[in-house]
């Protein structure tokens, strides 16, 4: 039997709309840090980050699978389950993006938006974008003000993630 997942959850699909496995088949290379996986380029060397993307989402469900399409992609990911692992995470990796749940126990998405944008060094920049089942546009003007740079409705699809990441921190190289 499935796991059920709840109001706000992340789904696979494909542009055919059809559910899709987020989770590859293939393991993380041996050198990854927990909750990551680590492609390198064709030289074998890693991009200069040290993971592509921070997932800060408290439900583990909408984790596994925002990790698994990220996989899929071709990102590096880890996870942060609340606001203030994120800022800690955020100041001690670089990261080339983060895909920020609004709603949180403790320190929730907008609250850690504006904190991190309050902590960055003068001409360093990390996407932020919004990961939110809130789509109205209120919920959109709120991501907007606290320095969130893009918005991602749940559920996700895997074509939506893709462009916003590549508008956001350009195509992988």
């Amino acid at each position: 039997s499935e796991p059920t997942a709840h109001r706000g959850a992340i789904e696979a699909t494909t542009p055919a709309g059809t559910t899709e496995s987020p989770l590859p088949a293939e393991p993380a290379a041996p050198s990854a840090p927990p909750n990551s996986t680590a492609p390198r380029t064709p030289d074998g060397k890693h991009r200069g980050y040290a993971v592509d993307v921070l997932i800060v989402e408290d439900n583990e469900v909408n984790q596994l699978v925002t990790t698994g399409m990220l996989r899929r992609l071709g990102y590096t990911s880890e996870i942060a389950a609340d606001g203030l692992t994120a800022l800690e995470k955020l100041g001690s990796r670089n990261f080339r993006a983060v895909l920020m749940d609004m709603q949180m126990p403790g320190m929730d998405g907008v609250e850690a938006t504006r904190e991190w944008r309050a902590r960055e060094q003068s001409g360093s920049h990390i996407p932020i974008i919004a990961m939110t089942a809130n789509v109205l546009a209120s919920d959109r003007e709120t991501c907007v003000q606290a320095g969130m740079d893009d918005f991602i409705g749940k559920p996700v699809h895997m074509d939506e993630l893709r462009n916003k990441l590549e508008r956001n921190i350009g195509a992988r190289p």
